[in-house]
């Protein structure tokens, strides 16, 4: 058993908070890190509704479409304990790539 088969056969059915994403290298078969097909649910956290990477304006009703059910994008700083204390919800694992870019204040997030 390769090393990504024991990762997949670990994550089967979790859920998972993702900052920053959806990141092509979860979804795409070229990077071979087929990630969101074996999770349950993934929930996602960007600082702000609106920004660079995410260009539509999100309703109360937007759902992340990456597990395999709908999962809520929470609109919170990665670097903020308050901000991460608003979501109630426990997670089995968290996902991050490319995520500097979508944290408010990255030189304090690197000295947390």
């Amino acid at each position: 058993m390769n090393k990504w088969t024991e990762i997949v056969k670990k994550i089967e059915n979790s859920s998972a908070l993702e900052f920053g994403g959806p990141t092509e290298l979860f979804y795409s078969p070229p990077h071979n890190m087929m990630l969101y097909p074996h999770l349950s649910s993934v929930d996602g956290a960007n600082i702000f509704e609106d920004n660079h990477f995410q260009k539509e304006k999100l309703d109360n009703n937007f759902k992340y479409f990456q597990g395999k059910k709908p999962g809520t994008r929470y609109n919170v700083d990665a670097a903020s304990e308050s901000d991460i204390n608003k979501i109630k919800k426990k997670y089995d694992i968290l996902l991050s790539s490319h995520h500097i870019e979508h944290i408010a204040n990255p030189i304090k997030a690197i000295k947390l």
